[in-house]
């Protein structure tokens, strides 16, 4: 009886060892948040450079996007060039006072699973160690151009020149995360 009572003993912490107890289901669910920015103003043929610092893990999409107001003459034209730390780049041009640039499909979710752990916080660190991706973590890096800034012609004359252009440049980040729940 004794030879019984620790030979299931010795199972039991040899399961408790190998994440056994209870079973747990992993569920992996996206969320956006705000990422870095920048702004300034450009002139004419002017070029400014940001480096935009993410540090979140399990990036799914990164997205960009560039707003100005033209105040003078007419529709000015901006491009937004934007470099992944992995070194791909993606751009926009365009006149109607927005630009996007988007990342998609950097680290797609795992598959929802399930778990034998000692206790939900053992099946949450777990499951977080067990998938990451670092593919969007690192310094990004965005160049806006003021590529045409006209200003107000009268008879073919220009009567008023367009100075400079504010303008404003956002990225939000998708990313997921692991849910964990018992049953």
């Amino acid at each position: 009886m004794a030879l019984l009572v620790a030979a299931i003993a010795g199972v039991f912490r040899f399961e408790m060892a190998q994440g056994g107890g209870a079973s747990f289901r992993v569920t992996f669910a996206s969320r956006d948040v705000a990422g870095p920015g920048a702004r300034a103003t450009s002139s004419e043929g002017q070029s400014a450079t940001a480096d935009l610092a993410v540090g979140t893990r399990n990036v799914t999409r990164a997205q960009f996007r560039l707003a100005w107001t033209d105040d003078v003459g007419d529709p000015d034209t901006f491009r937004v060039a934007v470099t992944s730390p992995q070194g791909v780049s993606k751009s926009a041009e365009g006149s109607d006072g927005r630009l996007v640039v988007v990342f998609d499909a950097l680290a797609p979710p795992p598959s929802d699973a399930r778990m034998l752990a000692a206790s939900a916080q053992e099946a949450q660190q777990r499951a977080a160690a067990s998938d990451g991706s670092d593919a969007a973590v690192g310094a990004w890096r965005a160049e806006v151009t003021l590529v045409r800034a006209p200003g107000v012609t009268a008879a073919g004359v220009e009567v008023q020149k367009d100075g400079a252009n504010a303008w404003a440049l956002r990225s939000t980040i998708a990313f997921y995360e692991a849910h964990v729940e018992r049953g």
